[in-house]
């Protein structure tokens, strides 16, 4: 739940900064105005996508009876910055049971991980994500 605080935080942050920009070098205000409302969606986005991730995440320890280990939270903020197409997912929570009956997902390297769950999804990796897996 931090990292939603701190995107709200990056949020109101960048607005600031844009604003700061536009008194210092004039920057016209439609501009400035568009690219606040890129962040901000692009925000809303992530938000969506990770509650939906954190939502998963609860149903499959729900139904193995198990916890997952602070960093498969990672793994779903990674997850959540991805594109994923919540109507093309329905089904990840019974996948990701299947999955994680035959696998010992705390010993996986994260990015075995995701990149399972984005093939199951049928996403693609952007670059910015695997530079966040590190």
């Amino acid at each position: 739940m931090n990292s939603m605080i701190d995107s709200k935080k990056f949020t109101y942050g960048a607005i600031s900064i844009m604003s700061m920009i536009s008194l210092i070098d004039g920057t016209p205000a439609p501009e400035q105005e568009e690219e606040m409302n890129r962040v901000i969606l692009e925000n809303e986005r992530i938000h969506s996508n990770l509650e939906y991730a954190f939502k998963v995440k609860s149903e499959v320890e729900k139904k193995l009876k198990l916890d997952f280990a602070e960093t498969s939270e990672d793994i779903l903020l990674d997850l959540a910055k991805m594109k994923i197409n919540k109507k093309d997912s329905f089904d990840i929570v019974e996948l990701g049971i299947e999955f994680l009956k035959f696998t010992d997902v705390i010993s996986l390297r994260k990015v075995g991980v995701i990149s399972y769950f984005a093939s199951i999804l049928n996403v693609s990796l952007s670059q910015p994500v695997f530079s966040l897996i590190g």
